[in-house]
């Protein structure tokens, strides 16, 4: 019998190797490139973390994630951030993870949200 692979959803609008990286790991990724395709397959309790990325923060990607921790309190929400993204301490998230750190990095940090969640 084969375990289930937590599922991840990524709001990513480039076309960035994250994606590959995560299935590679052993997740199942569900990849959208803007949070107006993030809220058609939404579903709560389906996603083990959202990760939405913020190298280009917008008030949508904040509005959503918030919009996420008010209505479903349980969801991991992560922020993929780049080099000059400033999250406050007291915003949405569970988690900002860098972009540029190495992909062993990034699956670790993402392990670690969902072992969580």
């Amino acid at each position: 019998m084969q375990a289930t692979k937590k599922e991840i959803l990524l709001i990513m609008p480039e076309d960035l190797l994250h994606d590959r990286i995560l299935e590679h790991a052993g997740y199942a990724v569900t990849k959208v490139k803007n949070v107006a395709e993030a809220r058609l397959v939404y579903q709560p309790g389906r996603f083990a973390l959202v990760l939405l990325a913020a190298a280009n923060h917008t008030k949508d990607v904040e509005d959503f994630c918030e919009e996420l921790k008010t209505l479903y309190p349980p969801q991991s929400v992560a922020l993929m951030t780049g080099w000059h993204t400033f999250v406050p301490k007291d915003s949405c998230p569970d988690a900002a993870i860098p972009r540029t750190g190495s992909p062993e990095t990034f699956v670790a940090q993402v392990a670690e949200l969902v072992a969580s969640a």
